[in-house]
């Protein structure tokens, strides 16, 4: 299974994939967590990852705030994120706090360079695209409530949608339908 596009989904962002243009498998290589910046490892190279490092951060401390225990994010040594078990297992992602919180926290990834892909048009129907496709091949996977993506507003989609993430048949369906989101000509 490529676990860096299935993780992609999962939550913390398709366009970090289209910057990173890497489906490895390797270990997670640095952890994002609320320790003072200087202190913090950023391997690998390019701005995009730190970028989305430091959004990823912010969300974490956005949720915390917000009284949502959101464990630390890792990310691999190309500079995906790596979502931790703990957020869609632990967490009740449909509960009216989840909710409250992410919607005010999602757009922190709008501020992430790395992320701002709407002002270029094409990719951004290309990114649309890919997505619908993605939500229609889940929805015919069996999983009838998964909503439609949201381009451009943050997350494409809430967290609460991969509730049933532990499950063998959703991740049964997240192998199969990832297939329809592929970035093959993106660089970041």
């Amino acid at each position: 299974m490529r676990r860096n596009l299935l993780l992609l989904i999962v939550g913390f962002t398709l366009v970090a994939a289209a910057c990173s243009g890497s489906n490895s498998d390797t270990p997670a290589d640095s952890v994002v967590s609320l320790q003072d910046p200087s202190e913090r490892s950023e391997s690998g190279s390019g701005t995009s990852r730190i970028d989305i490092e430091e959004a990823t951060l912010e969300f974490t401390r956005c949720m915390r705030e917000r009284g949502i225990d959101v464990p630390d994010i890792r990310f691999d040594a190309s500079g995906a994120p790596i979502i931790p078990p703990e957020l869609v297992e632990d967490l009740d992602l449909g509960s009216d706090e989840w909710q409250a919180a992410e919607g005010e926290c999602s757009a922190i990834f709008q501020q992430a360079a790395a992320l701002q892909f709407t002002s270029d048009p094409e990719l951004e129907a290309i990114v649309q695209d890919q997505l619908r496709q993605f939500s229609t091949c889940m929805r015919g996977e069996g999983f009838k409530d998964f909503p439609d993506p949201n381009v451009g507003n943050g997350l494409p989609y809430p967290l609460s949608a991969f509730a049933d993430y532990s499950t063998q048949a959703f991740q049964d369906a997240l192998e199969l339908c990832q297939d329809s989101i592929a970035f093959p000509e993106l660089d970041g």
